[in-house]
């Protein structure tokens, strides 16, 4: 993972770093290089850092991943209770 620390940025060090790690990998005899950028679930106008880098090396999009959270209350000291009186009336899982 290659990340330039928020302060040195847009000085050419990201790129010198990418431009490095492709070409060693095209000395070790890889053909592609897959990438991944973070990004707001609204699409970014003006786009991300991360997407625009990817951008100005020539990244294509091929696939996306989305992620989604759903904040839930703590669970009651009972339901913790039920739930472990539950787990130790059942045999310990087989080992393979």
């Amino acid at each position: 993972e290659l990340t330039v620390h928020l302060k040195y940025r847009r000085l050419g060090i990201g790129h010198a770093l990418y431009q490095h790690v492709t070409d060693r990998l095209r000395e070790l005899g890889r053909q592609r290089v897959i990438g991944r950028t973070t990004e707001p679930l609204a699409s970014a106008d003006p786009p991300t850092p991360g997407r625009a880098f990817a951008t100005a090396v020539g990244a294509e999009p091929v696939l996306e991943e989305h992620r989604h959270r759903l904040e839930l209350p703590p669970a009651s000291t009972d339901a913790w209770a039920m739930l472990r009186s539950q787990c130790s009336s059942r045999p310990p899982p087989t080992r393979w």
